[in-house]
Order: structure tokens, then C-alpha cells, then sequence
């Protein structure tokens, strides 16, 4: 199926994804090589439909989180605990009960969601532009999620939950770069370079979802009651709340930078905070927290059907 038919919008354009795959294989993708790495290798891809679970588990977690901003709780948020990020996630987990049990099963999937990222950058793939760059995002997005599963097995070898409150938050981390950032010979600049790629990523997000390109790593079909059209709608709102999220981080750190102020640049947390004392704000961070919750479900409900593909695919 081309990317073309994966644009269409509608019913037919689902059925005829549906029944494309089931007649051309489910796990089949566009080079030899991988076909024989999963054939090869079947248990890996078992091992990353269960790390999509809880990446997917955390993401709803932090909408949740994201809710609870919008909703005016907490109103003074003073520990990493209470943060609406993957990071304060973790830290929440952390003092619940069985947090140490739950934290354990998390890392591990995390891990396993990083091994799947890490495996993508490494299948065979065409040698253009497009594929380097994606190998580049998913080899990024496997760091990240190798220092979330490392934070979460962190607080379970501690024995101490209160650890997860001692920390500094991720607004302060980004708050610190910032600051030594702009100390420095163009150091607004630069802030402001890195301003417009996240908000350009962010808009890439915004349409990926709006032109269901997600939808050529899952396998045809549904899931229990839900079918392939149900959660192709998920993943839709789930892409644009993530892009958004992600447009309005990089708007603040534009705002630092124009301003020349470190206090404007924050992480999702912040960014929400501060998004609420905007005009129409309320109504923005509901909707990112809805669509986190969003993603997160589609995430979960998804994983049976995600296959392992190459970059360009």
C-alpha cells in the first residue's frame, strides 16, 4: 500500500488497509532482509508489543497528571512526584504501594520498548535522507526511554520512595540548561534553533496523525472489540495532543529566548502551568491531557497489532 492510500480519510480507506495486509502477509515489509530478521527472530517482536504496553501505560499516566493541572491541582506544585511528565510519572509510581513491584514491571518494559527502537535503527533500510533521519529519531527516542527505564529501576534498587521527591523536576533541569545557555557568546540563538525544531517536531507529530501515517506499522484488523477504524481514531487525536504538547514546549523556549529569560523555558509540566495563564489556555491543556490519555490507550490497545519495520517504511 502506498502512503497515498494511507492518507485517505473514511471507511473505505480503512477496509482497504484491512484487507491489503491480510492478502499481502501482516508482518510483511519492503525488504528481504528484515523479513528474514523476523522470521529469524519472532520473540523480539513479543518482547516490543509488551514495551509499547508500557510506554503507552506511562503516557496515559501522564495525562492524567496533565488533567489534574488543568483541573487546578496540584496549585503549588513543589516535588517531582506531583510533575505531569514521563519522569514525575516514575516518581509517582515510586510511593504508591507495591510501587517497588509496579516500578519493576515498567522498567522492564520500558527496556524492551528502547530494544525495540534500537533494533528499527539497525534493520535493513533504504540509504536516503528520509531513513537517516528516521533512524536518528528512533535511536533518540530509544535513549530516552533507556534513562526512563533506568530511573524507575533506580527507585526499586533504593529501597526509598521518598527518592522520588528528592530529585530535581524536569522544569528545573530545563530551567538550568537554559540559563547556562543563554550565559553564553550566542547563546539566544541557539536557543532559538533548537526553539523551532521542537516546534517543527511537533508539527510533524500534528500531521502524522492528521494523515494516519502511523497507521503502516500495525498489522490489519482489530483488537477484542475494537476495530482497525477505532483505533486508527485513536492514534489520530493521540499524534495531534502529542504534537501540540510538543509545539507549545518549543514556543516557551522561543519565548526564552527572545525574551532572554531561563524562567520561560520549562518542560511539559511548566509548559502546561503556564499555558493555563494564556487566553483559551484551559481549554488547550485539557485537550493535551485527553489526547495523552489518548495515546496512551492507543499504545496498549495497539501493541498485538505493531509489527517491526525498517526506517523507511
Amino acid at each position: 500500500m502506498t502512503r497515498s492510500e494511507l492518507s485517505l480519510s473514511g471507511d473505505a480507506a480503512s477496509d482497504h488497509h484491512s484487507s491489503s495486509d491480510a492478502a499481502s502477509g501482516d508482518d510483511k515489509v519492503g525488504h528481504e532482509g528484515t523479513q528474514e530478521f523476523i522470521a529469524e527472530h519472532p520473540w523480539l517482536v513479543t518482547l516490543g508489543r509488551i514495551g509499547w504496553i508500557a510506554k503507552g501505560a506511562v503516557y496515559a499516566l501522564v495525562g492524567v497528571l496533565a488533567m489534574a493541572i488543568a483541573l487546578g491541582w496540584p496549585p503549588d506544585r513543589s516535588a517531582s512526584s506531583d510533575e505531569a511528565s514521563q519522569s514525575g510519572v516514575i516518581a509517582r509510581i515510586a510511593e504508591a504501594s507495591f510501587g517497588g513491584a509496579l516500578l519493576t514491571i515498567v522498567a522492564v518494559g520500558l527496556l524492551l520498548y528502547a530494544m525495540w527502537r534500537l533494533v528499527t535503527v539497525v534493520l535493513p533500510a533504504d540509504n536516503t535522507a528520509k531513513a537517516w533521519a528516521t533512524r536518528v529519531g528512533y535511536a533518540v527516542s530509544a535513549l530516552i526511554y533507556l534513562f526512563l527505564a533506568w530511573s524507575a529501576w533506580s527507585f526499586v534498587t533504593s529501597g526509598n520512595s521518598s527518592t522520588a521527591s528528592e530529585g530535581a523536576t524536569e522544569d528545573a533541569k530545563v530551567e538550568g540548561v537554559t540559563s547556562n545557555l543563554l550565559a553564553h557568546t550566542g547563546g539566544r540563538l541557539l536557543l532559538a534553533l533548537v526553539a523551532v525544531v521542537v516546534v517543527a517536531l511537533g508539527g510533524y507529530f500534528v500531521a502524522k496523525g492528521l494523515r494516519r501515517h502511523f497507521d503502516d506499522q500495525l498489522k490489519g484488523g482489530g483488537v477484542g472489540p475494537l476495530s482497525h477504524r477505532n483505533i486508527v481514531v485513536l492514534g489520530r487525536i493521540g499524534w495531534v495532543g502529542r504534537g501540540v504538547m510538543v509545539v507549545l514546549v518549543g514556543f516557551f523556549l522561543a519565548r526564552a529566548a527572545w525574551r532572554g529569560d531561563a524562567q520561560e523555558a520549562q518542560g511539559l509540566d511548566g509548559t502546561l502551568r503556564q499555558t493555563l495563564e494564556t487566553s483559551g489556555g484551559t481549554a488547550v491543556v485539557v485537550f493535551v491531557a485527553v489526547a495523552l490519555i489518548v495515546y496512551g490507550t492507543y499504545c496498549i490497545v495497539s501493541a498485538p497489532l505493531r509489527r517491526l519495520a525498517p526506517a523507511d517504511d
